[in-house]
């Protein structure tokens, strides 16, 4: 990576859309965190939420299009689409985390979903800055890369912070249904980081193409 900065037009208008597309992902983990730490209520977080689901959906078209027109190799469509895949799945992902707590009030929430929301907009942020580095990869290739190994720490903590709160639900003294619904969210706030890490690859590969 960081062997060519230069795009050409076609390259620039696509990964200009790449960069609204991690900035609406971004907002959408801002707008889940204060719903994990009890700060704002669930059902205006996923009005947002989906209201930005909508705006990413209206960049999809656009986007492939443009891909279409840069990328031959079939590995290297493979990959990209799944850049944009999971984008949109990870925004899709918070909508549904905000959906989950706007159906069901569940008390007391544990200490451990209050961190992993906000390694979640810590990871969402460092992937924002990353594709927002493609405007010169070459100059930026050093900062992009202590992005993305920060995206990985970030994962190992929210892991660390899964098996706490796990073995916090299944000490017995709970009842089944706060259970039963802390385990489906912490599970839904696992996927979320380890999608964000999954990117890392991804958005490294595509950026050797330059």
């Amino acid at each position: 990576m960081g062997e060519n900065s230069f795009m050409g037009n076609k390259e620039d208008k696509f990964f200009g859309l790449l960069r609204q597309f991690a900035a609406l992902a971004e907002e959408a983990s801002q707008a889940v965190v204060p719903v994990l730490t009890e700060e704002q209520d669930p059902i205006q977080a996923f009005e947002k939420i989906r209201q930005i689901k909508r705006d990413a959906r209206e960049l999809l078209g656009p986007m492939i299009n443009k891909m279409h027109k840069i990328y031959h190799d079939p590995v290297e469509v493979a990959c990209v689409k799944g850049i944009i895949k999971r984008f949109y799945g990870m925004i899709d992902s918070l909508k549904e985390i905000a959906n989950r707590m706007a159906a069901v009030e569940v008390p007391h929430r544990p200490e451990e979903i209050h961190l992993m929301g906000r390694l979640i907009e810590a990871a969402f942020s460092e992937l924002r800055k990353v594709v927002d580095y493609t405007v010169d990869v070459e100059s930026n290739y050093m900062k992009m890369e202590a992005r993305c190994s920060r995206i990985y720490a970030y994962e190992e903590k929210g892991d660390e912070a899964f098996r706490s709160c796990y073995r916090e639900l299944f000490d017995g003294s709970g009842d089944a249904v706060r259970l039963v619904f802390w385990k489906e969210i912490l599970e839904s706030i696992e996927e979320v980081l380890d999608q964000a890490a999954g990117m890392v690859p991804l958005l490294q590969r595509v950026l050797t193409h330059f």
